[in-house]
């Protein structure tokens, strides 16, 4: 049974973060090279996902997650100039509110794209971000349970509020037992959407 505080994870960080650090690296050459064999297998765009980020202050994230996130992507990245390939690369913090100005710093130039979750108000990312970045979601996954008049407004004051370099997106993956019917609302929304009226 897994344990939502993190306990036995935590307990490494704080009493050896040693060792938790060489497992940091360990895994961080593991990601990369799997990033990279996945490219190579005709991936056209990658994200990489910080699934526990919300777990950690801001402090704890810098110290902890950040580097790493970085290591993997400049590797990444790397290679890519090495190869001559271009793709895109997304990187997505979970409960990232707190830490927008931490990911801006240690990821500005290599990572393409920022993920924000729907905790996050979307025009003050893209302020705090600032225009570099290409900003990605974050619609509330829950909003598709409600009518399809709710899902078309919040999809295009999402559009809206997140301004130009936008990519609409959830703000976290689809709920189960969400309505097809609403995904294709969700969808066929933003496929209608054209982005010089939604900015006029």
């Amino acid at each position: 049974k897994g344990d939502k505080n993190l306990m036995k994870t935590k307990k490494i960080l704080f009493s050896e973060p040693d060792i938790a650090h060489q497992l940091l690296d360990t895994l961080s050459d593991v990601i990369s090279k799997y990033i990279i064999y996945q490219i190579e297998q005709g991936a056209q765009v990658v994200q990489l996902f910080d699934s526990w980020a919300h777990h950690l202050s801001p402090e704890q994230y810098e110290k902890f997650s950040l580097p790493y996130t970085a290591q993997v992507v400049t590797t990444v990245k790397a290679w890519l100039n090495e190869t001559g390939r271009s793709v895109p690369l997304i990187f997505f913090a979970n409960g990232c509110g707190g830490k927008l100005e931490l990911i801006g710093h240690a990821l500005r130039g290599k990572v393409d794209v920022v993920q924000v979750d729907w905790s996050v108000n979307i025009a003050d990312a893209r302020e705090r971000l600032g225009s570099e970045f290409v900003i990605q979601g974050n619609v509330d996954p829950l909003t598709l349970l409600g009518s399809e008049t709710v899902i078309r407004d919040t999809v295009t004051k999402c559009c809206e509020d997140a301004g130009r370099r936008h990519i609409l997106n959830l703000g976290h993956g689809v709920v189960q037992g969400t309505p097809e019917s609403a995904v294709d609302v969700f969808c066929q929304t933003a496929r209608n959407l054209k982005y010089a009226q939604v900015l006029d």
